[in-house]
């Protein structure tokens, strides 16, 4: 049941681990367990059938209402919208047992859970899948970061998920359930399990993927969430939130960005991974420099991979078809898209293998322990510490005074700089926008909104040129692969794009040239807590 309480409500606070069959036998069979168990293993079979209104009300409020019967049994749970936290999964959960396997949304009995699903008559809501599991689990006892003991219920998943007329999808995890104690402590006991056998953080709960085997939706998409700093947190809170953050986004858009139907899935992981470079980059004075090695160097290996399919996700999707749509039916632009489209094919696979790799997977599994453990304290010495302790607002304000000056620096003789030194400008900027994005609630809306906006007009300026840059050196790359009776027809469509994209140039450059001006005219909303 529920860990803590969020507003009066039960919240279920829990970390889910895909693993495969055998790992999970490993593990049931280790002395990790036997050690620490309380109490007998207990296996259950259950079948749970999830319901919604043909308008699918429920799922547009982001709540679940499920009927499980086990043992002879009917449990009826309505559960809220995640509350984001790194990996770790919470959300409201109202429990009620029926005397039947028919919903009944009135059976709840609190006012949040009615507030949350809204007006619902049982004579409305139908099953929409089901997922059938057998269940091992067990309690055990492990130490928060206190050397407190924290009662986790270890709940071994495997089966299926259904749909009428959709198939079915296996599954198959590990869920790790505080029952008591705090939150940390589930890194901690996963911390021990992943010596013992590899798994992955699970980024979608059943409910999730059932839903999406029912309606053959793509996996959502998600932007990253606006984070609120409070100016009462000190420096080490405000890098942890920050972190957090960046680690829900990434495991948010990996599943789309695996399944590769929404070009921005991929653009959001991307987003994601540089947000979580960029904060421990903003964060290097109160780091390890063995810290900051050892995340930017996975971090920077993972983006790298990634690279080369959204670069053609923007010459396919977003360069193209305004060239197209000017052409029209042109042989050439015609032989040189489908070029385009069978190199992204190639590198989707590539996205697909790096994102479920295992190194993958253990990048965002140790990076989310060690936000969760604050991990930036091993290690420290004590001037690392108290810098640690610091306000969080200026400090935030040095840092983004830094940044500033250091794109100030790279935009010196803009007019006259290489497409090389306005793509390190770019990219200096970009770090400057993620520290504004992060710390913007420590400053005067309005001041940081003026900021934000000539920055974000700028730097989709760059991004442009350097889109049709990277556009162009691929062009000649993506035809190679083609037979020799389209190479030359493709390799003509290819020097087309370049075309229509450098008569384009001045026009660009003028906007770009004024945007960077825009961006000098503006007051550091920073400069008075500096």
């Amino acid at each position: 049941m529920a860990g803590a309480e969020q507003g009066g409500s039960p919240v279920e606070i829990e970390l889910k681990l895909a693993l495969d069959a055998e790992a999970m036998e490993t593990l049931l069979s280790s002395p990790l367990l036997r050690e620490r168990a309380r109490g007998d293993l207990r296996t259950r079979e259950l079948r749970n059938t999830y319901y919604d209104t043909p308008d699918r009300r429920l799922h547009a409020r982001k709540a679940v209402l499920r009927v499980r019967e086990v043992e002879g049994r009917y449990v009826q749970t309505l559960k809220g919208p995640r509350l984001a936290d790194g990996a770790v999964a919470a959300r409201n959960e109202w429990e009620v047992e029926l005397p039947g396997p028919e919903p009944r949304p009135d059976a709840l009995d609190d006012p949040d859970a009615h507030e949350l699903a809204g007006l619902l008559l049982p004579e409305e809501l139908a099953p929409v899948f089901e997922t059938w599991v057998r269940r091992r689990s067990l309690v055990a006892v492990w130490p928060d970061a206190e050397g407190r003991p924290a009662e986790i219920e270890m709940a071994f998943d495997d089966g299926v998920a259904r749909a009428d007329g959709r198939g079915e999808v296996p599954l198959s995890e590990l869920e790790l359930e505080l029952l008591r104690g705090d939150a940390g402590a589930l890194f901690g006991l996963a911390e021990a399990l992943r010596e013992v056998v590899p798994f992955r953080i699970e980024p979608q709960d059943k409910a999730a993927r059932g839903w999406l085997l029912a309606t053959g939706d793509a996996p959502p998409v998600r932007k990253a969430e606006p984070l609120d700093l409070d100016a009462r947190c000190t420096v080490g809170d405000a890098l942890g939130r920050i972190l957090s953050a960046a680690l829900r986004h990434w495991l948010d858009n990996e599943p789309a960005a695996v399944a590769g139907r929404e070009p921005e899935g991929l653009h959001q992981t991307r987003v994601a991974l540089r947000r979580l470079r960029s904060a421990l980059a903003l964060f290097e004075d109160v780091l390890t420099p063995e810290a900051l090695e050892r995340w930017d160097g996975e971090l920077r290996w993972l983006l790298g991979t990634l690279g080369p399919a959204r670069d053609l996700d923007v010459l396919a999707d977003d360069l193209l078809p305004p060239l197209l749509g000017a052409c029209g039916e042109d042989a050439a632009l015609l032989a040189f898209r489908e070029a385009a489209e069978a190199a992204r094919a190639r590198a989707q696979d590539g996205v697909r293998e790096s994102l479920r790799s295992q190194r993958a997977g253990d990048l965002a599994f140790h990076l989310a322990a060690w936000a969760a453990r604050c991990g930036w304290r091993e290690g420290a010495d004590h001037d690392l510490l108290e810098r640690q302790k610091e306000p969080i607002t200026p400090f935030a304000a040095r840092v983004l005074e830094r940044r500033y000056r250091h794109v100030r620096k790279r935009g010196k003789r803009f007019a006259h700089l290489a497409p090389a030194e306005r793509h390190r400008l770019r990219i200096a900027l970009k770090k400057l926008r993620y520290g504004i994005e992060f710390f913007a609630g420590l400053f005067p809306k309005k001041r940081v909104e003026r900021f934000r906006e000539a920055a974000t007009r700028l730097q989709e300026r760059l991004g442009h040129g350097n889109d049709v840059d990277v556009a162009s050196r691929l062009a000649h790359a993506l035809v190679e692969p083609l037979g020799p009776e389209r190479v030359a027809e493709a390799a003509i469509g290819g020097g087309q794009l370049a075309g229509w994209y450098a008569r384009q140039a001045e026009t660009v450059e003028r906007d770009t040239r004024r945007a960077w001006k825009k961006l000098k005219r503006q007051e550091p909303f920073w400069a008075d807590a500096a």
